[in-house]
């Protein structure tokens, strides 16, 4: 009888360059840009100026569509000439500052960070106690 050992990466090489044939060139990248004008990957704008929101309805973006519905549907160039400020959650500065701004008030309440706490104050699970309890 003859026993035969099996390698477990003996088929992964091969799967590796059937991966890599079915791949397009343009995918094996750690990051992929799609071009502006690819009709799959990228979607229309926010028809708002300085909006960098995907549009989703209406040519508005989520955000805008909800503020254009609450004031009763204007018209879309009128709305477009008023939109009002700009929609929350996409200034990358504006961002930043709420992090550090969150991290300063946890910090005064008292609330930090595990890593930032010495060992003894870290919770640890509670070691099971030793004693024996014996009957009532």
């Amino acid at each position: 009888m003859t026993v035969s050992v099996l390698n477990p990466d003996r088929g992964r090489a091969g799967l590796l360059v059937k991966l890599l044939d079915t791949v397009r060139a343009e995918f094996r990248t750690a990051i992929y840009q799609p071009d502006p004008g690819d009709p799959v990957f990228v979607s229309p704008q926010c028809a708002v100026v300085d909006c960098d929101r995907v549009a989703s309805q209406q040519g508005l973006c989520n955000g805008h569509l909800i503020r254009w519905r609450h004031r009763g549907r204007p018209s879309m160039a009128d709305f477009l000439a008023s939109p009002g400020r700009r929609v929350r959650g996409r200034n990358q500065q504006l961002e930043a500052e709420n992090r550090e701004l969150r991290e300063a008030l946890a910090l005064a309440l008292g609330e930090r960070r595990i890593a930032d706490l010495p060992e003894r104050h870290r919770d640890t699970p509670k070691k099971k106690s030793s004693a024996v309890i014996g009957p009532c």
